[in-house]
Parts: C-alpha cells; structure tokens; sequence
C-alpha cells in the first residue's frame, strides 16, 4: 500500500534483537539498564573472569542488598541504575560520618563504572 515509505523503529529495546557471530565469536547489542549485568557477565567470562577477580566487593553488595549473586544476575534483571543510586545514596550519608565506609562504597561504585567497561565489546 505505502511501496516507497520507511518505517523507523526507536527505542532501547530494539538493538536486543541484534546478537551475531563474526569469526565464531559472538557479538552482542549495547545491553539496556535492566539486563546489563546479564550480558556483561558472559562478556566478562570471555575477559578471564573479570567480575571474579575485579568486583568482589560489588558482588558482594549486590548480594548483600538485593540478594542476588553471579547466577541469578545471569538470570534474572537487576536494575543497573538502582545499584549506582544506592551507592550513591550510601555514600553521600556516610561521608561525613564513617570515612572508611564511604572510601569502601567509593571503591564499590568504582567498580561499577569499570565495569562498563565491558561495553567495548559492542560493534
């Protein structure tokens, strides 16, 4: 009916769609706020663990406040913006208070960013 029109799609969901194979490895869309550990996870698996060796520590809080270790975060959404908020949150009320706990959050939430860093393997 419409031959010459184009249809756009918008939105963060549409490039979840788009996971492929190039030279038997597998490449992976940018991952969206609720499902990026999940795929950072398998990415890190390809970076020799990374998120073993590197996030201890925010492994740790992740299971401490939402009670989710490295298989459920394989397997289930977790909120990447509600992680960086609460650090967030937990840092600036303890600044003032307990120095050595806010260094601890700090360094948290720079793993956190680090992590991201996972975000290279996206073409």
């Amino acid at each position: 009916m419409f031959p010459n029109h184009k249809v756009y799609v918008l939105g963060a969901g549409v490039n979840q769609s788009i996971c492929f194979i190039n030279n038997n490895k597998q490449i992976f869309s940018p991952p969206r706020n609720n499902n990026f550990f999940r795929i950072a996870l398998i990415i890190a698996k390809y970076i020799e663990d990374y998120y073993d060796r590197e996030c201890k520590d925010l492994g740790q809080y992740i299971i401490q406040y939402w009670k989710k270790d490295k298989k459920l975060l394989l397997l289930t959404d977790f909120d990447l913006e509600e992680c960086f908020t609460l650090l967030q949150l937990q840092s600036l009320e303890n600044d003032s208070i307990n120095k050595e706990k806010t260094k601890k959050l700090n360094e948290i939430y720079l793993s956190l960013k680090l992590l991201i860093l996972v975000l290279k393997e996206f073409k």
